[in-house]
């Protein structure tokens, strides 16, 4: 497809102008975040070089001209949405959910005119009707987890909450009825309580029941956009939950979640009147990224407890958008045509059977831009028709610079609805250990989350194309040659041996370069010294090879007799570090205590001193420091072993030791050489043992019938007990070549191919026994120690 042009520039030329960080990477999360252009950071900072801002609340020069500039900033905004400050009043928050909690605080269910002598003598009859009519919070079932959020602040004793569908909402809108639905809190219903909307409630003047209405002008979840027209019939009472009663001074009120909306479409609240809105600035132009804002029909703002909260700087978002799209009305016709084209697209892509590999999640066949954003929602099938792990999905296209959003994205109702999960199945997921934001992607064969991607104002049809080029070349399934197609078992392989211990390698510096021994002792968290440093950067996080391929450059060795860690770097002098520090013992030695995170955790570390960050700032061409991790840091593996203890953790990922096998890499190996005959593209893998490298694993053994590994449960190396806590799931890591740094996919699609789903190659090992008899002794695994099989899973 060509790409048609909407704008006053054209897109490529803006892109190369605004967006040369990209370097490569396909972004497709847009809903989640736009990206902001370079030239707005750059006036931006400008402008703050230029001009003294300070406290808006003093009465000095920069303050009034602080005050003046939220001021203009508020009515730029307002103006946006094609009203002014007689019609809606704004407040600045950090984020939408922040607005979000404005409504959740401040809403008053109950207005109380309580200054009365009839009130102050009737309370009686309140309280009766208060329990007979009672405030609803009503929410479509698509919605964001903030917006649900706010059922919490409904009255416990009497308030009614209740979750309505699409479906339901659309039947009362097209028939003129109220909308079916249940309480959520049916509890709080009095018995007495008629469900007929009809019943006749005796009232008084001095009070009002105020009721919420929260629906998104488009899901967060697939894209859908729900009908704007919804809002004045709510508000006027026609399209209302039928389990309420309503009086006659009974208010409606409207919350209009636009935050994924307003990023591609435009939204006239001189048209469409919704009473409050939430905002995300950066979903609409990428920056400032802490600034969002609630927007508040002045009619509607007296249900509102006044608080407020203000901030600066949003002029040179809407000055790019201007720029370059010229209004929202072109963003919206050009990021609906990309959507449109890879939806289309999506559809015709099969396997070699016919059997599609895209299962799309949406209710409308994105033909028109007025019901349908440029989000696609979708999980991917294999030949047989089985869904294919999310998980997967994201790995791969990490490696291929694609950047999508996977999981159900703060929506669970939408996520429930279109993956058709009952609420049984979602008990089975979270009993089963699925939480939100881990990788499990599948439960007895059913996904838990989906895979979304999203187009901005920014986009282009280069990477739409990229994007199904990946869905082309990582998961179509093309038909099996006999004579050439390979499997685990079909390899030959050297004959079935005892196994035994073929290599010990350890990673002093994490993401660094192997340190191969002979032999080595264990330690209380694995291999004696196995990751206990790591470079981090100014802001204190960890490099990783993905972020940082020359990581492989640095080539970590240590001397346990002179008790040395010594880094070496081609035409670099050595660095010469002590194992330990003694902190109160050498007050001379520039370090100081600091703290990480590794994989979330919280790690107390010392930083190594000055040299080191000078030494390796001028290997990686960047500033760093080196760390490691002190001997008190407590950090346990979230994988239980088989008797329910937690291993101590070094600063590696997830588990102890590494173990792979080379007679299951002999298998990949030989799987690769046979694609290389196949496809002049898939580059060779000299060795084995080249092969294996690619895994960063601690032991390699060899021996064994292929994958057997896979099937222990305990295993027995001298005197040291290991148990077999998980298997490993691979990243693209493995696709880095170490010697050269040169990124190579095959390994890891070839390693999908011939393994399944999951990517698994290898097992993560704990010790169990480690200094077991009190003794001070570290016990010593080496090279040719057999590999004792104690148990296999069962």
């Amino acid at each position: 497809m060509e790409q048609v042009n909407f704008y006053r520039v054209k897109v490529q030329d803006a892109r190369n102008r605004e967006l040369k960080r990209l370097k490569g990477i396909t972004y497709l999360d847009h809903v989640g975040s736009a990206l902001y252009c370079e030239s707005q950071l750059e006036n931006y900072l400008q402008e703050l070089k230029s001009q003294v801002y300070s406290n808006p609340h003093s009465r000095n020069a920069s303050s009034k001209h602080t005050t003046q500039t939220i001021d203009q900033m508020r009515d730029t905004v307002l103006q946006y949405f094609n009203v002014n400050s007689n019609d809606y009043s704004l407040i600045f928050t950090s984020g939408c959910t922040d607005a979000l909690k404005i409504i959740h605080d401040c809403f008053q269910w109950y207005n109380l005119q309580q200054d009365t002598d009839e009130f102050n003598s009737d309370k009686d009859t309140f309280n009766s009707y208060a329990t007979e009519v009672q405030p609803c919070f009503c929410y479509l079932e698509d919605n964001h987890t903030s917006v649900i959020g706010i059922r919490q602040a409904i009255p416990p004793s009497n308030g009614i909450i209740t979750c309505v569908s699409t479906q339901a909402v659309e039947m009362a809108d097209t028939t003129n009825n109220k909308i079916e639905c249940q309480p959520l809190n049916s509890d709080n219903l009095p018995e007495q309580q008629s469900i007929q909307a009809s019943k006749k409630i005796t009232t008084t003047d001095n009070f009002t029941i105020n009721h919420l209405f929260a629906y998104p002008a488009q899901s967060n979840f697939s894209g859908r956009k729900y009908p704007l027209q919804w809002i004045d019939k709510i508000r006027s009472a026609q399209l209302i939950p039928k389990c309420v009663n309503t009086g006659k001074n009974d208010r409606w009120y409207v919350l209009l979640d636009a935050a994924s909306y307003i990023s591609t479409s435009r939204l006239d609240l001189k048209r469409y009147k919704a009473d409050f809105i939430p905002i995300s600035f950066y979903k609409l132009f990428g920056f400032p990224t802490g600034l969002g804002a609630l927007i508040v029909r002045n009619d509607a703002a007296e249900v509102l407890k006044k608080q407020y909260f203000d901030i600066v700087a949003l002029k040179y978002g809407f000055d790019c958008l201007a720029g370059i799209a010229g209004d929202i009305d072109a963003v919206c016709n050009h990021t609906f045509s990309i959507t449109r084209y890879t939806y289309q697209s999506m559809l015709k892509l099969c396997h070699y059977n016919c059997q599609p590999l895209c299962q799309i999640y949406s209710e409308n066949d994105y033909s028109d831009a007025i019901r349908q954003g440029p989000v696609i929602n979708f999980n991917l099938l294999d030949a047989k028709g089985k869904f294919i792990g999310y998980s997967q999905v994201s790995k791969l296209a990490e490696m291929y610079k694609i950047e999508l959003r996977t999981g159900c994205f703060c929506n669970l109702g939408q996520c429930q609805k279109s993956l058709g999960l009952s609420s049984k199945d979602l008990l089975h997921n979270f009993q089963s250990g699925h939480v939100c934001g881990d990788n499990i992607d599948l439960i007895d064969g059913k996904p838990t989350g989906s895979i979304r991607i999203s187009f901005g104002y920014l986009s282009s049809i280069e990477d739409s194309n990229r994007f199904l080029k990946f869905l082309e070349e990582c998961f179509i399934e093309m038909p099996i040659n006999n004579d050439n197609n390979l499997r685990e078992t079909d390899v030959e392989v050297e004959k079935a041996s005892i196994p035994k211990l073929h290599r010990i390698l350890l990673y002093p510096v994490k993401s660094c370069k192997a340190f191969e021994v002979k032999s080595w002792p264990m330690g209380p968290r694995g291999l004696l010294y196995d990751r206990k440093w790591m470079i981090v950067n100014e802001s204190g996080l960890c490099l990783s090879l993905k972020q940082e391929p020359n990581l492989y450059n640095i080539r970590p060795r240590i001397c346990l007799e002179n008790k040395v860690l010594i880094l070496e770097c081609e035409d670099m002098n050595s660095l010469t570090l002590p194992l330990d520090y003694d902190i109160s013992d050498n007050p001379v030695v520039s370090t100081s205590i600091c703290q990480s995170r590794v994989c979330g955790d919280k790690v107390n570390a010392i930083d190594c001193g000055d040299e080191a960050s000078l030494w390796l700032t001028k290997v990686l061409g960047r500033s760093v420091r080196l760390i490691m991790q002190r001997d008190d840091s407590k950090r346990s593996s979230r994988i239980k072993s088989s008797n329910d203890q937690q291993h101590s953790l070094s600063l590696a990922n997830t588990g102890q030791i590494l173990l792979i096998s080379s007679t299951s890499a002999s298998v990949l190996h030989n799987f690769l050489q046979a694609k290389t005959k196949q496809q002049s593209t898939i580059t060779s893998i000299s060795t084995v043992d080249s092969l294996c490298d690619r895994f960063r694993a601690n032991l390699i053994i060899q021996g064994s019938q292929p994958f057997d590994e896979d099937t222990w449960k305990s295993i027995m190396i001298r005197q040291c007990l290991l148990t077999i806590t998980n298997p490993c799931t691979r990243c693209h890591i493995i696709c880095i070549d170490p010697n050269n740094k040169m990124v190579n996919k095959d390994p890891l699609k070839a390693l999908m191919e011939l393994r399944g789903k999951k990517m698994q190659f290898g097992v993560l090992v704990a010790i169990e026994n480690h200094n077991c008899d009190g003794s001070s002794i570290q016990p010593l695994i080496a090279c040719g120690d057999v590999i004792d099989i104690i148990s296999r899973c069962t």
